[in-house]
């Protein structure tokens, strides 16, 4: 049996952020170490996520103690002994919008004149322009 190496490596994906990944290139969008704990979340848009290889492969090489599926359905489940669908609305408090109230931080908020001046060049080029 080929001897795999258990490093993690993190590098940015098209440029989008840092995912980490096992050394056989499977990816979680996430992994959060705490308290000796090793939690992958892994973010997907389909209605009803299932098990997959990289799942298990993630698990199984990153040693995770869990891995959530967040996803923008209504029900969360489990997909396998370590793996959980979680719906996004879980994570996050969805509050109906009640009705807007005009000048609600009026004189709260203030901005200065200089906010609306050109960015330095140092700053310009930061952002690559």
């Amino acid at each position: 049996m080929k001897n795999r190496s258990r490093h993690v490596y993190c590098r940015g994906s098209n440029g989008a952020g840092p995912h980490h990944q096992a050394t056989v290139r499977r990816y979680v969008d996430l992994l959060l170490l705490k308290q000796g704990r090793r939690v992958g979340v892994e973010i997907k848009r389909v209605d009803a996520p299932r098990r997959t290889r990289s799942m298990i492969v993630a698990v199984n090489d990153l040693r995770l103690d869990a891995l959530y599926v967040v996803y923008p359905g209504d029900r969360r489940y489990a997909i396998d002994e370590r793996i959980e669908a979680v719906p996004v609305a879980r994570l996050v408090r969805c509050r109906p919008r009640g009705q807007r109230q005009p000048d609600v931080l009026k004189g709260r908020v203030v901005v200065p004149d200089s906010f609306f001046d050109p960015l330095p060049d140092e700053e310009l080029s930061a952002w690559g322009q």
